[in-house]
C-alpha cells in the first residue's frame, strides 16, 4: 500500500492574469510530484466563494456527485467522485462525533477546479473525494477542528488499509482477476493461472463446510476491479450469504475500532481436532497450533462477534449497498 502525498496548494495564482515566476514553478514541481506518486485516490480538501453552497452553507461537508462550474477561468465537467467511498466516509465521521454534512451534489468553482486541473491535468484525470470546508462565510470552523477533521480523515483511510480485500473463498473471478493483476509480484502471464488455482478452493464452501465470514464494511465499497465487477462481486455475496453453511457478519463502518483490525486470518475447528489458524501475506503462509496463540485469535473471535451486525442486518446492508 502507498504512503500518502500531502500537497498544500492556493489556486489564485494559477489565473491567466497571475505573474510567471517562483509560484508558477513551484506548482509545476507539486504536478510533478503528483504525477510520480501516482495516486489511486485523491482526498481534495477545498472551499468555495459562496458559489457552490448559498442558502445553507455547512461547516464541513463530504461531496458524493460534483461538477464543475467553469467560473474565473476555471475548468468546466465532471469529477470522478466514488461516491459509494464517500458515504462510507461519512458514516464514520459521524461515529466518531463530527457533525459533517453530505452534499449529494454540488457545483464545485475554482477554488476546488484550478487545483484539480493544475496538480491532476484533468479534473477527472483521478478519482477524487471532494471535503468542503467553509472558509468564505462567518462564522468558520477553528483551526482545532477542522485539524481534528483531517486527522479523523486520515485514520479512515489507514484503517482501511487494515483488510482491503474479501475472503478468497467469496471471491468471483473478475474480483481475482483485479486483485492478482494489481499484485506487484505477479507476471501478467501468471494471472490466469493464479485465478485458475484459485477457484478449486471454493469447492468446500461449495459441498456444504460451515463457515462464518466476518467483512469489514471498508471492504465492500472498495471498488475492486470497478464498480461492475464490485457490484457482480456484492450480487455473489448477497447469494452466498442465503445458504445454510454459510453466514456473513459485516462489521459497519460505525463500528469504530474493533478487535480484527490487527489483520485477517483463517480459524479452522474441527469435530476431532485442535483449532488451528492460518495465516497468509504476500509470499508466506503459517499455521499456528499453539494453544495459547490459538486461544488469543479465538478472543479475536469473540470481540468481533460483539460488533458485527447479526447474519440478517448484514444481507439488510449488502441490500443496501446494491442500491
Amino acid at each position: 500500500m502507498k504512503n500518502r502525498l500531502t500537497v498544500c496548494s492556493s489556486h489564485l495564482i494559477t489565473l491567466p492574469s497571475a505573474p510567471h515566476g517562483p509560484v508558477r514553478a513551484a506548482i509545476a514541481t507539486a504536478r510533478e510530484a503528483v504525477a510520480a506518486f501516482d495516486p489511486e485516490l485523491v482526498v481534495f480538501f477545498g472551499t468555495d466563494h459562496r458559489r457552490a453552497f448559498r442558502a445553507v452553507v455547512p461547516t464541513f461537508a463530504v461531496v458524493l456527485a460534483a461538477t464543475a462550474q467553469g467560473d474565473v477561468a476555471g475548468p468546466v465537467g465532471t469529477y470522478d467522485v466514488p461516491s459509494e467511498l464517500g458515504r462510507a466516509l461519512v458514516a464514520n465521521l459521524v461515529a466518531h462525533d463530527f457533525d459533517i454534512a453530505t452534499a449529494y451534489e454540488a457545483a464545485l468553482d475554482h477554488a476546488f477546479g484550478h487545483t484539480a486541473r493544475d496538480l491532476l491535468g484533468e479534473i477527472n484525470a483521478r478519482p477524487v473525494l471532494p471535503i468542503f470546508i467553509n472558509c468564505a462565510s462567518p462564522p468558520h470552523a477553528s483551526f482545532r477542528r477542522a485539524a481534528s477533521l483531517g486527522r479523523r480523515v486520515g485514520e479512515f483511510f489507514a484503517d482501511k488499509r487494515q483488510t482491503m480485500l474479501l475472503h478468497g473463498m467469496l471471491q468471483i473471478p473478475e474480483y481475482m482477476r483485479a486483485v492478482i493483476t494489481a499484485c506487484a509480484n505477479v507476471s501478467d502471464d501468471e494471472v490466469e493461472e493464479r485465478i485458475a488455482a484459485r477457484i478449486p478452493r471454493q469447492e468446500p464452501l461449495r459441498n456444504g463446510m460451515k463457515a462464518v465470514f466476518f467483512i469489514p464494511e471498508s471492504v465492500l465499497v472498495n471498488s475492486v476491479g470497478g464498480p461492475e465487477v464490485m457490484r457482480a462481486q456484492l450480487l455473489h455475496l448477497e447469494k452466498l450469504a442465503t445458504r445454510p453453511n454459510v453466514v456473513v457478519r459485516i462489521v459497519a463502518l460505525t463500528a469504530g475500532a474493533h478487535a480484527g483490525m490487527a489483520g485477517s486470518f483463517d480459524m479452522l475447528t474441527f469435530d476431532r481436532y485442535e483449532d488451528v489458524v492460518f495465516l497468509e501475506s504476500e509470499n508466506s503462509s503459517l499455521i499456528i497450533e499453539a494453544p495459547e496463540p490459538v486461544k488469543a485469535y479465538g478472543r479475536i473471535v469473540e470481540g468481533l462477534d460483539q460488533v458485527a451486525l447479526d447474519a440478517e442486518q448484514s444481507k439488510e446492508l449488502i441490500k443496501k449497498l446494491l442500491m
